[in-house]
């Protein structure tokens, strides 16, 4: 017998990562219009880029090239920012 259960909801930084990956183009450009749509400014979601130690190098490569490193550090560097209250 199969049991089925419901689908749990994404959380916030989840959801931001989803978001990332289902843009094109630069990680630098989806990280900011996926924190966008999660209702920060543009200039803000800037500062928080910024503020996320990334070398400028890593932030221009395209997402489809995202390694799974590189993904573990974007997820730390949000739940940081989660848990300052940035996001």
């Amino acid at each position: 017998m199969i049991k089925l259960r419901k689908k749990e909801k994404f959380t916030n930084v989840e959801s931001i990562i989803v978001s990332i990956l289902g843009r094109g183009g630069k990680l630098k450009n989806s990280i900011l219009y996926s924190l966008v749509e999660k209702g920060k400014t543009k200039r803000e979601s800037r500062i928080i880029i910024k503020n996320m130690n990334f070398d400028e190098s890593t932030l221009e490569k395209p997402v489809s090239r995202i390694t799974g490193k590189l993904l573990i550090m974007l997820t730390k560097e949000l739940e940081k920012l989660k848990n300052i209250g940035e996001i």
